[in-house]
């Protein structure tokens, strides 16, 4: 742990509580909240062109590293304290996904918890209180950027009355999801994307009981952290900018729309 002590940070609560968030989603979310959950955080298909995900920002305008944050703020493998930004206790719907005492984001105008639950219906409503989130989160390095982060073109039939940062989105009939717009062509199988659904499927199953570094060390890999080398890029950010897909996509090619099943390219076994 770092020598002097951190200050609260806008840009490290959020990406930590949007990780805790995305962790917790049950297997039947509505697929494109959980596309858009991917692309605040780690980039992709969702973002709009000049905007930077909270991952990626956290690893450019911050000078510690997400480990350090969440052992001053947390129990060494999340932050639990939440230091800068406000948090709610999750809908009563929604407290069985998310680990004990554990509070979720709340959206700064409507003072709403984010949800984890998210169905079709429901999904309108989730996507606009990720639109009250700053695009740039307050930080150690300043950066001047984009108007908004997520690109409405990707949510269609959502309404959006005020300028926020998603954008101002008019609704439309009959239109596609997210899902749809990133399925026109299927994937090729590909051993990054393989690799990122394994590391990250295998990280959400490890049990509160398991040894705390196995825990950081996929994280490292999957996310970012102190066990990556100094050169390395994380897996979930190497797919953002490497891959001309969205996750979303592969798992609907290789899988069940939630999660990657059959991993084409690399090989597996039973636990």
């Amino acid at each position: 742990m770092s020598d002097r002590a951190l200050a609260p940070n806008e840009l490290a609560d959020l990406y930590d509580g949007l990780i805790v968030l995305i962790e917790c989603l049950p297997e039947q979310t509505y697929p494109a909240w959980e596309f858009a959950l991917e692309s605040v955080l780690f980039g992709g298909d969702g973002l709009t062109e000049d905007a930077v995900s909270y991952g990626e920002q956290q690893a450019i305008r911050n000078e510690f590293k997400i480990t350090t944050y969440r052992e001053q703020y947390g129990d060494g493998n999340q932050v639990t304290e939440f230091p800068y930004i406000e948090t709610k206790s999750p809908r009563p719907v929604d407290e069985e996904l998310i680990p004990d005492n554990l509070e979720l984001p709340v959206a700064p105008e409507s003072n709403r918890v984010l949800p984890v639950k998210v169905d079709k219906d429901s999904f309108a409503g989730a996507i606009e209180l990720t639109a009250e989130f700053p695009n740039e989160p307050q930080a150690q390095k300043p950066r001047n950027g984009t108007s908004h982060l997520l690109d409405p073109d990707r949510f269609p039939g959502v309404t959006q009355q005020s300028n926020t940062n998603l954008g101002k989105i008019e609704s439309e009939s009959q239109s596609s999801t997210p899902d749809d717009s990133s399925t026109d062509s299927v994937p090729q199988p590909n051993r990054l994307a393989d690799l990122y659904a394994g590391f990250q499927q295998h990280l959400n199953y490890v049990p509160e009981e398991g040894h705390p570094l196995w825990r950081r060390v996929l994280e490292s890999v999957v996310y970012g952290g102190d066990f990556l080398g100094e050169d390395a890029i994380p897996y979930g950010e190497q797919q953002s900018v490497r891959n001309d897909f969205g996750m979303p996509a592969y798992r609907t090619a290789y899988g069940n729309g939630n999660h990657v099943t059959e991993f084409p390219s690399v090989k597996t076994g039973p636990p």
